[in-house]
């Protein structure tokens, strides 16, 4: 039976405390808690950051995610209230390894991939999942976020700001806010030509409650809804609410189809400030089948985090068990309910706001979805270096694909996702601004770096293939050392020492050094002939996992290929060596941010298939 949310979970919560009513832990779940890169803001500024900012530190895989909250601290870890840093959202994505491709959710808002999300109601909202369902996360991923925060204090029009006020917005009647008027790094309305400079760092810090992978383990596909939509996935995601009179409401409603076959375990709504109530509506041929679910947020009613008075402090979400079921056409009506409600000092219309749902459920995959998860089995994920090489893997499985359900179509849509032959290298966490991208032809005949780090540093990075050991290592970087054409800016080719930054081989290695406006050097140079270039044109031009047998459906809900047995499967690898000093000169090893990154490159291509046995014809 569903569990519905209700004002008297959360006062219960506030009158326990955060620590006491949300510090139990479910039996069975490990519990492990990290703290995302810094966010400096000062006052008024806003932080708005890339969806693939990160990334975030994570429990080695594979694992099935149970619980996971999120809570924003500063420097002494102390949790800090919204009325000094307030939450517009965070929201956690699944990216490939290089931060490249992004792995979306079940939809429909294709605008609102992320596998997590919360906003201002994160102090008593967090993500549980009954047992047997989980989130899957392989350990073949990045788990990246994007943070939307800004910093109120000293803030003379609190709930413009935090509403993202537009400076085209005409209230009361005419109310306009979003996020394109919160851009990160940008000062929001009212402090445009502040001079404080009082920043402050804070941190996502985020639990996660997890269980090792059996066949026990059920996984779960989230799905992203929106009262904005009209098509399904043309989600606006913000809208506006002109002045509300005491007393009455503004209500917004829409219709969203029902993408698959579903046995819904989780439901959890999203408003902002003014937020009345969210309700969920189970229509099948335009007839109501009943409520699934209503959420109610709980507003703050004093100070300190969790009860910021006028603030949503929670939302309690709906859980289902048994698990609600809904099939693949059906409809869910969306209704949105604001007021006129605010914070102390606020007015009664509202800029921004948001109508969304977060639904986590069991899916029975569509075939376009069979298809595609077993073409990224064989073949990969994208983006693909080329799109030829996609194809060429396509065609070497192609017997498998048509029994997978897979049309021309299908393979030409996902084949033509592709990157020109670049591939960013995932810099490791603990070196901040140093970027490392390759770049090398369709043949494979030429490789390039694209170096980028902070102009008043030295940084660089180093290559082994097969070994995360660095010494004898070949490495490039950059820095402005005296010694060395007397401190103009040079990119050096260096053979590394044992934890030393070894010796010079060329102390001017040909490089195009741009000094970029951001403060950053670009440096880009030509690797072809070295050992990066021999693995890096190698991974570009073969195709994925030629050595395959077959698949076949792990503990993790997910497919997994069946490989032959013996060294031919032991694919070999680069491991990347990343650095950077605290100046442009001194390339000392102590002192220096360090850290590792490896990559597998797929074997030689597959030799071609045996021509089909001579047949015998017997006449009788």
């Amino acid at each position: 039976m569903a569990s519905r949310s209700v004002l008297a979970v959360v006062s219960i919560l506030l009158a326990c405390g955060i620590a006491g009513a949300l510090g139990k832990r479910a039996e069975g779940l490990t519990y492990k808690t990290f703290r995302s890169p810094p966010i400096s803001l000062r006052s008024g500024q806003i932080a708005n950051t890339m969806g693939n900012w990160g990334p975030l530190e994570w429990v080695p895989g594979p694992i099935g995610i149970r619980h996971f909250n999120g809570r924003i601290v500063d420097e002494t870890g102390r949790l800090v209230p919204l009325t000094e840093v307030y939450v517009h959202h965070w929201v956690i994505y699944r990216y490939d390894k290089t931060r490249q491709f992004l792995f979306p959710n079940g939809g429909v808002c294709s605008n609102l991939p992320n596998i997590f999300g919360i906003g201002a109601e994160l102090y008593y909202t967090e993500y549980d999942y009954p047992a047997p369902y989980a989130v899957m996360s392989t350990g073949e991923e990045a788990w990246t976020a994007n943070m939307h925060l800004i910093r109120t204090t000293n803030v003379p029009d609190v709930q413009s700001c935090i509403e993202c006020h537009c400076p085209t917005s005409r209230p009361p009647q005419q109310p306009f806010g979003g996020i394109q008027c919160c851009p990160d790094q940008a000062m929001c309305w009212g402090m445009e030509n502040s001079t404080l400079q009082d920043a402050k760092n804070y941190y996502l810090q985020y639990t996660i409650g997890y269980v090792n992978v059996t066949k026990d383990v059920v996984p779960l596909t989230l799905f992203s809804m929106d009262v904005t939509s009209t098509h399904n996935n043309d989600c606006q995601t913000e809208y506006q609410i002109p002045a509300v009179a005491p007393g009455q409401t503004n209500v917004l409603e829409t219709l969203v189809e029902v993408p698959n076959n579903l046995s819904v375990v989780y439901i959890e709504g999203h408003q902002h400030v003014g937020g009345v109530n969210f309700t969920l509506t189970h229509m099948r041929n335009g007839k109501s089948i009943g409520e699934i679910c209503t959420t109610r947020p709980t507003y703050g009613t004093g100070s300190g985090p969790g009860n910021e008075s006028g603030y949503i402090v929670g939302i309690a979400p709906c859980h289902f068990d048994p698990p609600y079921k809904m099939l693949q056409g059906d409809k869910i009506k969306l209704h949105s309910v604001y007021d006129s409600r605010a914070i102390p000092g606020g007015h009664p219309w509202h800029e921004g706001v948001m109508g969304l749902v977060f639904m986590a459920a069991v899916a029975k995959l569509t075939p376009q979805q069979t298809c595609l998860e077993m073409l990224h089995v064989f073949c990969g994920i994208p983006p693909y270096y080329f799109s030829k090489y996609c194809y060429s893997c396509a065609q070497y499985f192609q017997q498998d694909l048509i029994n997978a359900g897979c049309t021309a179509d299908m393979i030409a849509n996902e084949c033509n996702q592709t990157s020109n032959g670049t591939s960013v290298i995932p810099t490791p966490a603990g070196v901040d601004d140093v970027y490392l991208q390759l770049n090398t032809d369709e043949e494979g005949t030429r490789t390039w770096a694209n170096l980028t780090g902070p102009a008043g540093s030295w940084f660089g990075f180093g290559i082994n293939t097969n070994s995360s050991d660095m010494l004898n290592a070949i490495a490039w970087t950059y820095s402005t050392t005296p010694t060395h054409r007397n401190g103009v800016p040079t990119v050096q080719q260096r053979l590394l020492g044992n934890h030393a930054s070894g010796r010079v081989i060329n102390p001017n290695f040909p490089a195009n050094i741009t000094i970029l406006p951001s403060g950053l050097v670009q440096a880009l140079f030509d690797l072809t002939g070295s050992s990066l270039h021999t693995h890096f044109a190698a991974a570009v031009t073969a195709p994925k996992r030629p050595h395959m047998m077959g698949v076949e459906r792990g503990p993790d809900g997910g497919l997994h290929p069946l490989v032959a047995s013996g060294p031919a499967n032991e694919l070999p690898y680069t491991c990347f060596l990343f650095a950077r000093g605290k100046d442009s000169t001194d390339l000392g090893y102590h002192g220096a941010s360090r850290g590792w990154s490896c990559q597998v490159h797929p074997p030689p291509p597959p030799p071609p298939p045996p021509p089909p046995a001579p047949v015998k014809v017997t006449v009788v």
